[in-house]
């Protein structure tokens, strides 16, 4: 029984990334969001306080983890 369930889930698994890899990656809505990360990126560099930059990425990584 156990087995099969490892079967199972290993279809389901597998399904899931053909998947992924057939129709959301490198989809219009992934490229939207890679650039959108990136424009967001660039603006930041160019309007960060450079005296506080130590402490912005601290706080900024803080949230990210939490």
């Amino acid at each position: 029984m156990v087995n099969r369930l490892e079967i199972l889930t290993q279809h389901v698994h597998d399904k899931q990334y053909y998947y992924w890899i057939h129709h959301d990656l490198f989809s219009a809505q992934w490229w939207l969001i890679v650039i959108l990360s990136a424009l967001f990126l660039f603006i930041f560099y160019l309007l960060v306080n450079r005296q506080r930059i130590v402490f912005i990425l601290l706080v900024f990584f803080s949230l990210a983890l939490y």
